[in-house]
């Protein structure tokens, strides 16, 4: 683990990286305001809608929430940040988009770092234990057609400490703002004016705050709670690296959960 965190901690050869990235670009790159990292089930679709509102907001060229360009496996940095670049419009809006998958690959957040201070980031997250209950209901109604166990892919997804302590290593604390789905929903107002702060947006009211995007219909697709137990000591001590990060949230909102 500690190799892990390691590997993604900031090295010199970012600058290098960044300067042979805009020698090959002809004109000056246009970079998005915001990027939504995560987490994957933790209502992110919703909350992307909800910004959207706002007169001051927009999304990329595509109006895809998701881009997933900067998650490719495989292919040369400055290739994917050159393609990053063109997906979005400089028309003086808050332009971003949200990827979930994003905080899940540390890969990803070396990346993220040759983007301008200027770019914020947004992260959205939820109980661990809900998180995966929902991601195995999507897998099984949307891609399996049957009832399949917890992967680890699942696990980790869920292990935000852990990620938020690499992300924090490279893009710093200042540019990041995490909130809970809870108190998003429980405090809705107050939750989207602290989002649009972060943005340095003005404060705005949206209409139609309906939550039940991406919801899915499918019940029972965690039998009992036993795999609970299994993972409790786990998530527990990846709660209290966040607790160490972010202590001024209010994570006792899980215990709920």
């Amino acid at each position: 683990m500690r190799k892990l965190l390691r590997s993604t901690k900031c090295h010199y050869g970012y600058r290098r990286v960044r300067q042979e990235w805009y020698s090959r670009v002809s004109d000056a790159p246009v970079f998005p305001s915001f990027v939504g990292l995560g987490a994957q089930r933790c209502g992110t679709t919703w909350w992307f809608n909800m910004l959207l509102q706002h007169p001051d907001i927009g999304g990329p060229r595509s109006q895809n929430k998701e881009l997933h360009i900067l998650d490719r496996s495989g292919q040369n940095g400055t290739d994917l940040l050159e393609l990053y670049s063109r997906q979005f419009e400089d028309d003086g809006l808050c332009r971003g988009e949200w990827s979930p998958s994003y905080l899940a690959r540390p890969d990803v957040f070396m990346l993220l770092r040759l983007l301008p201070e200027s770019t914020k980031f947004l992260v959205l997250l939820r109980n661990p234990f809900s998180r995966v209950e929902s991601a195995l209901t999507y897998r099984n109604e949307r891609y399996l057609g049957g009832r399949r166990g917890i992967s680890s892919d699942m696990i980790w997804r869920s292990m935000y400490g852990l990620q938020l302590h690499m992300l924090l290593n490279n893009v710093g604390r200042e540019r990041v703002k995490v909130q809970l789905l809870e108190e998003c929903c429980s405090n809705f107002q107050q939750l989207y004016d602290d989002a649009i702060q972060h943005l340095g947006k003005r404060q705005f009211v949206p209409k139609d705050v309906d939550l039940s995007v991406n919801r899915s219909t499918q019940t029972g697709a965690v039998e009992g709670r036993q795999w609970r137990t299994k993972y409790r000591e786990l998530f527990a001590e990846d709660r209290k690296r966040m607790e160490c990060l972010y202590p001024d949230l209010d994570f006792s909102i899980w215990n709920r959960g």
